[in-house]
């Protein structure tokens, strides 16, 4: 296992129920991001490259006044 690897792992361990994994997998790349998620929760089955990126709160969408221009991000409703 490469050493970049194997601190993915440790930080893994090390940050688990802290809210903080998220930043590490996004750091990767979309394609890693979906692959290590899928790799270490197998429920995580319907996780894809539009989770990437997190959603507008409705609060932020609701108070925009050019709605055409600034949606909510793709895969999100």
């Amino acid at each position: 296992e490469s050493s970049a690897a194997s601190d993915v792992y440790k930080r893994q361990r090390e940050l688990a129920g802290e809210q903080l994994r998220w930043f590490d997998l996004k750091r990767f790349g979309k394609e890693q991001f979906v692959k290590r998620i899928k790799k270490c929760n197998p429920d995580a089955a319907n996780v894809d490259e539009h989770h990437w990126v997190r959603p507008f709160p409705q609060t932020f969408l609701d108070a925009i006044e050019n709605k055409t221009e600034f949606t909510q991000n793709t895969g999100y409703k």
